[in-house]
């Protein structure tokens, strides 16, 4: 898939890439068991233990702080995905290294564009 005429750094960067998306997805679905766990220990009604309200889908259960400080972590895993797509394209367009096989880099399309293809 990838050629062999690579530079080192290029494949070293690809694994590392694949290696983040790896790490991403296996905290996305940490993240919505959680998420799911903490949802479902908390209590229709506030009570002594567990004071803090926590929506979800519209319905609202009350959890303890240190649940809702741990919902509010692991919220931060859905601005990830946006940052690690972002990371990919700017690697990908400007550092030139072929991540999405099927998409020219940068350095393609203009030598494509300068070749009067």
């Amino acid at each position: 898939m990838y050629y062999d005429f690579d530079p080192l750094w290029k494949t070293v960067t690809r694994r590392i890439l694949t290696g983040l998306a790896i790490i991403l997805a296996l905290s996305l679905f940490a993240t919505f068991l959680a998420q799911d766990n903490i949802f479902q220990g908390g209590s229709r009604v506030a009570t002594a233990t567990q004071p803090v309200p926590l929506m979800n889908k519209g319905k609202t259960v009350f959890v303890s702080q240190s649940d809702k400080a741990l919902n509010d972590r692991l919220t931060l895993v859905f601005f990830a995905i946006p940052s690690y797509v972002g990371l990919l394209l700017v690697i990908h367009f400007f550092v030139g290294v072929k991540v999405f096989d099927n998409l020219p880099t940068l350095a393609e399309l203009l030598a494509r564009r300068n070749s009067g293809i």
